[in-house]
């Protein structure tokens, strides 16, 4: 896993080495966002359901022509800028769009526009038609997308989360959705895994969701175990300082 959220309650000694699969997921990460933000932005996600329904038609893709459109030009503000996001850009730059990124650390790059703390998310978020949320789950980042965020949002937003389902009220979220006051989500994550069947969710044709499988790809077991293959030689070696992506 990337993420090390579950170690966070243990009381962890200095003799014990912590590393984690940071840059294995990254290729598959940026092709599923690609994928949800194609989608919301086209209107996929109401033509999926008419294929359910078996009830394909033109008038009905025309009730979302307001919210349907294309992602060149467009605004988009990631949040939680690692080495996913730093991938994500380059694709992102190439339509067009014009990116701001969320950062704990002070970074310079030349694809974002500009930097902003995650305190200044309420300020600034009104400004930008796709949301990335590729955040952690810690204390500070629990629960930061919100009512209050979603209600500054523009209703033609989208709203990705592929990072942490604790980073999002989910009630929140759904109300938001339900009641228009953004265009769409795409939801990988949740607080609860796996998501249950009476989810609200589930009722909710403007939002896309998938089983925490925005990783996942034919490659992801053979390059962690040339990962895990890599750090275990050398810290059989006593060679702590070369193995990759330690933590703690």
């Amino acid at each position: 896993s990337v993420g090390v959220d579950r170690l966070q309650n243990l009381k962890i000694k200095n003799k014990i080495l912590i590393s984690n699969s940071h840059n294995i997921m990254n290729k598959p990460m940026v092709a599923s966002i690609l994928s949800y933000m194609f989608s919301l932005t086209r209107g996929l996600n109401f033509l999926f359901l008419d294929k359910v329904s078996k009830k394909l038609s033109r008038k009905n893709y025309d009730l979302h022509k307001d919210i349907i459109q294309d992602c060149f030009g467009m605004s988009c503000l990631i949040v939680g800028f690692g080495s996913i996001a730093r991938d994500l850009s380059k694709i992102l730059f190439a339509l067009n769009m014009k990116l701001d990124a969320i950062s704990r650390k002070k970074i310079k790059h030349k694809l974002i526009n500009k930097f902003f703390n995650l305190k200044d998310l309420k300020k600034i978020i009104r400004n930008y038609d796709i949301v990335i949320n590729l955040l952690p789950n810690n204390q500070e980042t629990k629960n930061i997308f919100n009512r209050t965020v979603f209600k500054k949002m523009k209703k033609t937003s989208f709203y990705i989360n592929v990072g942490r389902g604790d980073t999002n009220d989910e009630e929140d979220l759904y109300l938001a959705l339900k009641n228009k006051i953004i265009a769409g989500a795409a939801l990988d994550v949740f607080k609860n895994e796996p998501l249950k069947k009476n989810s609200k969710f589930y009722d909710l044709n403007n939002l896309i969701l998938s089983p925490h499988v925005a990783s996942f790809s034919k490659k992801y077991w053979e390059l962690e175990a040339k990962l895990f293959e890599h750090n275990l030689k050398l810290f059989l070696q006593k060679k702590y300082n070369k193995m990759n992506n330690i933590i703690h």
